[in-house]
């Protein structure tokens, strides 16, 4: 009976972790601590070593073992310690979800409660900000906003939430959820959540996702005059947020005064400084070699190179890579690049063999969110990649049926 109760309990963790995810915090690493030592209770009965065997497990794991490798032959063991722990999730994640059978449904409780703890976190930002601007007229946007995690990483937990909405059955997400009112607003809450981070690639990511994930959910409904009604939705939308957001929209038009031709090496501006780091990444490339300079060591070279090339900007506030490619290249090499780019351009190629839009467009946001922002730096983007890469990948053949 003992054993019974402690399998049943066991399916919760998951779901719990979902629901606190939106909100970050130290909570998230308690969690998975009480759920690895639950785990231990059920080795003997409940293990199921067959998870071990697709490739899915193994790759994360495998970049976990490569990035202790690098960690401890780091000339800066301090921060080859620190990478190694923000990166136990590659090897914790896959193991408790893998390697244990969970009842039937779990995966879209998960996915269920996750968009409930993604609304339950923007009703508080929305508390928090509705506080400011009664004090001062203004209602905040992008860091003063994103109250609980960094604009660019709560802009794409928004996108994936927004992502499993269209593309997920209506009948397997939580039932408030079935109403046919309730779907759309929710919707646009989480848009308007989207454009309040002010995040450039998440306004981007948003404009990408969410038309393939709308045409995919109504795809059997269009005739011309749904379509019609479609696009004029669209354009009455996109006229809102113009009008309901102009300087989050301001971010993004800023792009198009960026002088590519001579850049400012003072420069703090967020696209500006990208591209003056990536730059200076491209030209230690060849000092990396093919293992990298070690993944305690790579924010020192960057820095180093910084001081030389006079960027004051990017120097004075340690900036790393601000793109987890560069930042997987020069810290673990071209082994860790590999196994990078089958982590998420791998889930496109997998979506697109397996037509299944799911992947496709979860690898479409992680990946165009790499590409900007060394995500795999922090607890914040550690988490949510490797717990919702895992999830789709582990419950692949269990979720389909219920479909």
């Amino acid at each position: 009976m003992r054993k019974v109760w402690q399998h049943n309990s066991f399916h919760y963790w998951p779901v719990l972790f979902a629901l606190v995810l939106p909100f970050g915090g130290i909570l998230l690493s308690w969690i998975i601590v009480f759920w690895t030592l639950h785990s231990f209770t059920l080795l003997k009965h409940f293990f199921n070593k067959k998870g071990s065997k697709t490739i899915w497990f193994v790759l994360p794991v495998l970049f976990f073992l490569l990035t202790v490798i690098s960690g401890l032959l780091s000339h800066n063991r301090q921060e080859g310690g620190t990478a190694i722990e923000v990166k136990l999730s590659f090897l914790l994640l896959p193991y408790l979800l893998f390697l244990f059978n969970y009842r039937n449904g779990t995966y879209y409780k998960v996915i269920g409660w996750y968009i409930a703890g993604l609304l339950a976190t923007m009703v508080c930002l929305m508390g928090i900000g509705t506080g400011v601007l009664l004090k001062s007229g203004h209602f905040p946007y992008y860091m003063d906003f994103s109250y609980f995690l960094h604009p660019s990483y709560f802009s794409m937990y928004l996108c994936l939430g927004i992502v499993f909405l269209l593309v997920l059955p209506k009948n397997t997400l939580m039932p408030f959820l079935q109403h046919r009112f309730v779907l759309p607003l929710t919707l646009l809450f989480l848009s308007a959540g989207v454009f309040l981070c002010a995040s450039k690639i998440g306004m981007v990511i948003f404009l990408l996702t969410l038309p393939v994930a709308g045409i995919y959910r109504y795809r059997t409904y269009f005739t011309i005059k749904k379509t019609v009604v479609l696009i004029a939705g669209i354009g009455v939308s996109a006229f809102f947020f113009t009008r309901l957001f102009p300087d989050s929209l301001n971010r993004l038009y800023a792009v198009k005064n960026i002088n590519y031709e001579a850049l400012n090496k003072n420069s703090t501006e967020s696209t500006e400084v990208r591209l003056l780091i990536w730059r200076e990444c491209t030209a230690l490339l060849p000092e990396a070699g093919f293992w990298g300079f070690g993944i305690g060591d790579c924010n020192d070279k960057l820095y180093e190179r910084y001081q030389e090339q006079g960027l004051t900007g990017a120097f004075e506030h340690r900036l790393n890579a601000h793109n987890q490619y560069f930042q997987t290249l020069l810290g673990l090499g071209y082994p860790g690049l590999i196994i990078l780019l089958a982590l998420t351009l791998g889930l496109i190629v997998y979506g697109i063999v397996q037509r299944d839009i799911l992947f496709i467009l979860l690898g479409v946001v992680f990946t165009l969110n790499f590409c900007v922002e060394s995500m795999l730096q922090t607890s914040a983007g550690n988490l949510c990649f490797v717990f919702f890469t895992t999830i789709i990948t582990a419950f692949y053949d269990k979720r389909h049926p219920a479909q």
